[in-house]
């Protein structure tokens, strides 16, 4: 992901390509190296929606340079057994994606929540 922030910078169409399929094989490997089959299901059936959601918001160049920073920082925790900083690394991520959905889709977030 850190390696298409200069290109998404450049407003170059590649950059973000580049981060979205990074950020997507990330999300797999993350899921499938807790080695439970239930999550791994969930996640291979949900993950098609993920994708798509994700593809529909819009993010600054500063703000997915800060989502590959923090992705990084959770992969430097979980390798120190920092799971506390992990959870709350998922935490702050999972917020800002809510935030943005929340942002993008207020009527319907609204409705479901009614």
């Amino acid at each position: 992901m850190e390696l298409a922030i200069p290109l998404i910078y450049q407003k170059d169409a590649m950059g973000n390509k580049q981060f979205q399929e990074a950020e997507n094989e990330f999300n797999q490997i993350l899921i499938s190296a807790n080695n439970n089959q239930i999550l791994s299901s969930i996640y291979e059936n949900l993950a098609p929606l993920l994708d798509t959601a994700l593809q529909s918001l819009r993010f600054t160049p500063l703000q997915l340079e800060k989502r590959a920073k923090d992705y990084s920082y959770l992969c430097e925790a979980l390798q120190n057994g920092q799971t506390d900083l992990a959870v709350a690394l998922i935490l702050v991520t999972l917020t800002t994606l809510q935030n943005k959905v929340i942002d993008k889709f207020p009527d319907e977030v609204a409705s479901a929540s009614a």
